[in-house]
């Protein structure tokens, strides 16, 4: 049976966390917050973001659009970084950036840009060391052990894939809007 909470009550530490994709141009300087989670995943045209492959994930215990008709899948690798404002973001790289990010240590002060050219990829920084030992790092370091993996669910909102894994589902706001459920 599926165990839903309701959306009224404060969220969980778990859940606090954004997810921001990094536009043309732009760029994120913060601290890796724990370890990065790499994801076969698909495009969902309907919803508009990347949902992950259910087939993949659940190793065939649910079905996937993909087991129906082939559909691309690929490699999302979603990187927990705390900001200097101490806000809690998720960026989704491609696998060619998270898996280099995979190897670097909690901690580690990292930039991920783009530029402004069309279709560039993302690419990632890592300042000199000088700049690894500003204070507010230093500061940030110890709270760098954090898992994503119950914020990921709530990110793509599957009531099946939460059951799946045992977590209680929780109703994004945004998602019922989105489907003209909320008031």
């Amino acid at each position: 049976m599926l165990r839903k909470v309701d959306y009224l009550t404060p969220l969980p530490d778990a859940l606090k966390w954004r997810c921001e994709t990094i536009d043309k141009g732009t760029e994120v300087t913060g601290v890796l917050a724990g370890e990065v989670a790499p994801i076969r995943t698909h495009w969902n045209p309907k919803l508009r973001q990347t949902q992950p492959c259910l087939y993949h994930q659940t190793h065939g215990r649910l079905t996937c659009a993909c087991t129906d008709r082939p559909i691309r899948c690929d490699t999302t690798v979603y990187t927990p970084l705390i900001l200097k404002t101490k806000e809690r973001i998720v960026v989704p790289c491609s696998a060619v950036v998270g898996y280099k990010i995979q190897n670097l240590k909690p901690g580690k002060l990292i930039t991920l840009k783009r530029s402004e050219l069309r279709c560039a990829p993302l690419r990632l920084d890592i300042p000199p060391s000088a700049d690894q030992e500003q204070s507010w790092v230093r500061y940030l370091r110890p709270t760098c052990v954090s898992k994503i993996d119950e914020y990921l669910l709530h990110l793509w909102q599957i009531p099946a894939l939460n059951e799946f894994y045992g977590v209680p589902f929780r109703p994004s706001i945004n998602r019922q809007q989105h489907l003209g459920e909320a008031g």
